[in-house]
């Protein structure tokens, strides 16, 4: 994957040390979203390599996209700039980090087509499979209609030039956990 992304970013890459594995049971997939909400501290230049552990049939639920979403210019000013780890001291409850808030687009993936006049596109996946986007993509994971688990993993790769989220590197990274919130004034 080093060897792909430094062909692909014409440069040396930096590997987030954080890699997301997902273990999605049967019901709802993932609404909606951009990776960059959960880590847009450092560089936009960030890239998602989602990889199916094992044969990802359509009633196990996968990955589906929508392309082109990531050169959308209301949501790159708009929701992309969000972070989910920033908080309102000012005016608790309020803003975007509140109870409830997981930093999804929407709940509703009809509704989320619709707004943006964009089609989901999906597939059914195989073992040695990858998906590659960039982190201001509109993606979501399929539900799951089957009584087994789907394994993926989410990794990051981005230029080792430009700036790094801090959430996502080290020994021990902090993720989402106390470290990495952000208080603001709203």
């Amino acid at each position: 994957m080093i060897e792909f992304f430094q062909a692909f970013l014409g440069q040396p890459v930096r590997h987030y040390d954080y890699t997301w594995v997902r273990s999605v049971g049967r019901g709802h997939g993932t609404p909606p979203h951009e990776d960059i909400v959960y880590m847009g501290r450092g560089t936009w230049n960030l890239w998602t390599a989602w990889t199916p552990m094992g044969d990802v049939s359509w009633d196990l639920g996968g990955l589906m996209v929508m392309p082109g979403t990531h050169r959308h210019e209301r949501l790159r000013q708009g929701y992309a700039r969000r972070d989910v780890d920033a908080y309102c001291v000012s005016k608790p409850g309020e803003g975007w980090n509140h109870p409830g808030s997981e930093g999804w687009l929407s709940k509703d993936p009809v509704g989320v087509r619709r707004g943006l006049k964009a089609p989901w596109v999906s597939a059914e996946f195989r073992a040695g499979d990858v998906v590659i986007f960039n982190t201001c993509l509109v993606h979501a994971g399929l539900d799951n209609h089957t009584n087994r688990i789907r394994l993926s993993t989410d990794s990051r790769y981005q230029p080792a030039s430009e700036p790094v989220d801090e959430r996502w590197i080290g020994a021990n990274p902090t993720a989402h956990g106390a470290a990495g919130k952000r208080a603001l004034i709203c």
